[in-house]
């Protein structure tokens, strides 16, 4: 069969992306590929209305249907055009007038075909479906691939890059925080070499460079070598199937880093610009293809939602929003939904009897009323605190509801059983909305803004502040809060000790970051060196805004209370939390002592 003629069939027979995946090209960008998928998700969402036309089960309600969809899917086209439009401008891509043009006439033509259904000349079919399909999928598959195939421009891209803005459109994000983050801080290292390329210039090829070059090199290697540990550990643990092929990749980086730094060592001419596009390079390759083959959840997550038994197999999937109340009912939420365990081995088993149906009923129940009550809680936290999002929250949370409700009345009748299916779609339900929805919603950044301004203690902010369960570290982040409070209000009443008060919380940190890393390497923590360099860059700011007269402003210290509070908020409930975490689980007595 030709390719045209089999894509066609595909096109025609398709209900859902995985139908379609497969002749879709990528391009290589996350936000355009994932828009792509999003697109066309929303084009097939015409076979709901295909089939009822089918059926003749037509009514004034589906017809409204119609009309909303095609719609939405002229808002998503257009929305998603004008994104790519500009992207090509920012980063001077090719064809943009074309771009344009082919935008403007499928627009005209959704267009068209809304003024005709409002006319009553149109209704939804095979052929309408059809051609919305066929004109994305090759628009896609030539257009988009020819403009945005990512390796046709991002070398020019990485070589121009001076900060991770510069590169965070050519990086696939996995959709895991811990390694999203260790990405951001390896790429972030390597533009490091910016700065020497400037010396470089300058300079030339002097001792002093050199010793530069090869001690940054030498950190490149410490920060990767922490993080290839921290990969290798969760993909041997979930067995994903290219492990193997991992830590060849990882060997052979960490042997050409070597080879460079020996390089450098024995004197040969190696400038800081060839030392940075020959890393960075690798990085975004290694990233955007093994990185992401391998970690993308949707290989490997509907396997773990469906064996894991308890919290610890899916902790690490699951991002805290930094609300210790929310996050504690989170993990509530997920560990009732794993009481169904025993219900779903007897339904894979084949040995289902009355009671075990009533227990999968009332688990459900259990699940439909904490879930309520928790939805309740969430959306008016984001009520009082004036945080924007409260409709899409809402509507997931009437979503779930509804689904839950379904399924209890298809298991409660006979139905339906708690299959492995029904389990995984709940965790998987939870995993998503809390990742995607609540970890935006409840970000401090966005809503604490007026909090932080007016407490007075740190009673007032406890809530926002996670607990690493190992007590001196604990305290150390209380006392700091509770110092930088003080400072605070010395600052702000202009009393004389506030030049004293700086020193001691800049002190003060020094002493704390010591004392972690120390504690870090003892227990032999991978990924240290990321910490190390936020650490290193708070003291830093830290010290500029000692010595800025505008601190003893009114201004000037409203601005140190919120970024002081809102860094150490964000570190100990992101960076801190995770090493700890990851700390207990490398742990083998439980409870870690300093």
């Amino acid at each position: 069969m030709r390719e045209d003629a089999w894509t066609r069939w595909i096109i025609q027979t398709a209900r859902s992306w995985k139908d379609i995946a497969e002749v879709v090209k990528q391009t290589g960008v996350e936000f355009v590929d994932h828009e792509h998928r999003l697109l066309i998700e929303n084009a097939l969402e015409l076979n709901r209305l295909i089939d009822a036309f089918e059926d003749n089960s037509i009514d004034l309600d589906t017809i409204k249907q119609e009309a909303v969809l095609l719609q939405r899917l002229r808002d998503v086209t257009a929305a998603h055009f004008a994104r790519e439009e500009q992207f090509i401008s920012d980063h001077g891509l090719r064809h943009l007038e074309r771009q344009k043009e082919q935008h403007r006439l499928f627009v005209g033509m959704i267009d068209q075909y809304i003024r005709d259904f409002q006319d009553g000349k149109l209704w939804v079919s095979l052929q309408l479906k059809m051609a919305v399909l066929q004109w994305v999928v090759n628009h896609i598959n030539h257009v988009d691939f020819d403009t945005f195939c990512i390796e046709n421009w991002v070398s020019t891209v990485l070589e121009a890059a001076v900060s991770w803005k510069d590169v965070a459109d050519v990086i696939k994000p996995i959709g895991l925080y811990q390694f999203d983050q260790e990405h951001r801080d390896l790429v972030t290292l390597t533009l490091n070499f910016n700065s020497l390329a400037t010396q470089y210039e300058q300079q030339g090829d002097s001792p002093d460079i050199r010793n530069k070059i090869t001690t940054l090199l030498k950190r490149v290697q410490q920060y990767a070598h922490g993080h290839f540990q921290h990969e290798e550990f969760f993909l041997k643990k979930l067995q994903v199937f290219n492990y193997r092929d991992q830590v060849e990749s990882h060997r052979q980086f960490l042997s050409i880093l070597r080879d460079l730094e020996h390089s450098v060592q024995a004197g040969k001419n190696v400038s800081p610009q060839e030392a940075k596009r020959l890393i960075m390079n690798w990085w975004v390759a290694h990233i955007n293809r093994a990185d992401f083959e391998s970690f993308r959840m949707e290989q490997w997550t509907d396997q773990l939602l469906i064996q894991s038994a308890s919290w610890d197999h899916l902790s690490d999937l699951i991002r805290s929003t930094g609300l210790d109340k929310i996050d504690q009912e989170h993990m509530d939420l997920i560990m009732l939904t794993l009481e169904a365990n025993e219900v779903v081995d007897a339904s894979q088993q084949g040995r289902m009897d009355a009671k075990l149906k009533e227990e999968g009923v009332r688990i459900l129940h259990h699940l439909q009323e904490f879930s309520a009550a928790h939805f309740q809680g969430e959306e008016a936290f984001i009520q009082t605190h004036d945080i924007p999002g409260y409709e899409t929250q809402h509507q997931q949370h009437q979503a779930y509801l509804e689904m839950i409700s379904t399924l209890i009345n298809d298991m409660a009748s006979g139905r339906m059983i708690f299959s492995t299916r029904i389990k995984a779609q709940i965790l998987s339900w939870w995993m998503h909305h809390i990742n995607e929805v609540d970890y935006k919603t409840f970000n401090i950044q966005k809503w604490a803004s007026n909090l932080i301004a007016h407490s007075k203690n740190l009673r007032e902010l406890s809530s926002l502040i996670k607990t690493t369960e190992v007590d001196w570290v604990d305290r150390d982040h209380h006392h700091l809060v509770e110092m930088t409070l003080t400072l605070c209000n010395q600052l702000e009443h202009h009393l004389p000790e506030a030049k004293q008060g700086l020193r001691e919380v800049w002190n003060f940190s020094q002493e704390h970051f010591k004392r972690e890393e120390a504690w870090f390497a003892k227990q032999g923590l991978c990924g240290i060196e990321a910490h190390q360099d936020q650490h290193h860059d708070f003291l830093q700011t830290l010290e500029e805004m000692i010595l800025d007269p505008l601190i003893f402003t009114p201004e000037g210290f409203q601005k140190f209370r919120l970024w002081m509070v809102q860094w150490w908020i964000l570190h100990v409930n992101e960076s801190d939390f995770q090493a700890f975490r990851r700390l207990e689980k490398m742990s083998q007595g439980g409870g870690v002592k300093p």
